[in-house]
């Protein structure tokens, strides 16, 4: 089974950022970009599904463990039932406990979200050289209402600024006409993918330092 691979994106909205520097740790693991693009949250889904369908067999069986209890029980006898009643309410919670417990081992050992073992600097971005660490992505899969641009059409519009002295900029685009059949105008933007990708298994930690991250409605910036 090919390993999934998760990297590091930012989406730019009708957004300014100033990015002084992004640094990410762990270890570095070759992938192309259109595989790990197509397999980025599926491990997540994954592992969110497991846990869901593993939770709602446990509870079936407590569900069908408490019910032919209920059904072998004999003429009422208020105390013995409430002492019987606790004891299999309590039973129902060892289970509970268990099932978590051993969730979460699972976790650790499969998970997109485990805690790495140790941390080592995979690369490092800011300065004039800042874009070299990503590619400017075109494709808008969630047909919103911005044109994603080029790493040269960012640069010659001024949507991106890249430089030693004021780091990187990020800004809002301009409005241009669209044939697209969900808008008639889009606002010039950029989604930007590392280079880089990790094994989510061995976990991954993101570093950014900003001098200005803009806020308010419609206006933001979004990092997966």
């Amino acid at each position: 089974m090919t390993p999934v691979m998760s990297r590091a994106v930012i989406l730019c909205t009708m957004a300014r950022l100033s990015f002084v520097s992004c640094t990410s740790s762990n270890s570095e693991e070759p992938a192309s970009l259109s595989t790990a693009l197509e397999t980025d949250d599926q491990c997540a889904l994954q592992m969110r599904g497991n846990a869901t369908a593993q939770a709602g067999k446990e509870g079936e069986a407590a569900n069908q463990t408490w019910s032919r209890w209920r059904r072998r029980q004999p003429k009422w006898d208020g105390g013995k039932w409430l002492r019987q009643a606790r004891k299999a309410w309590q039973d129902m919670e060892a289970r509970q406990a268990n099932m978590e417990a051993n969730m979460e081992a699972y976790w650790s050992e499969n998970s997109c979200f485990a805690a790495p073992r140790s941390y080592g600097l995979a690369f490092k971005a800011q300065g004039s050289s800042f874009f070299d660490d990503f590619t400017f992505m075109t494709v808008d899969e969630t047909h919103g209402a911005n044109r994603y641009l080029t790493k040269e059409e960012a640069l010659k519009t001024g949507v991106v600024e890249t430089s030693e002295e004021h780091g990187t900029i990020l800004r809002v685009g301009d409005v241009e006409p669209s044939t697209a059949p969900n808008g008639t105008f889009k606002r010039q933007s950029v989604n930007l993918h590392s280079n880089h990708a990790w094994k989510p298994s061995e976990g991954m930690l993101v570093v950014m330092k900003y001098n200005h991250v803009p806020y308010g409605a419609g206006v933001w910036p979004a990092f997966w």
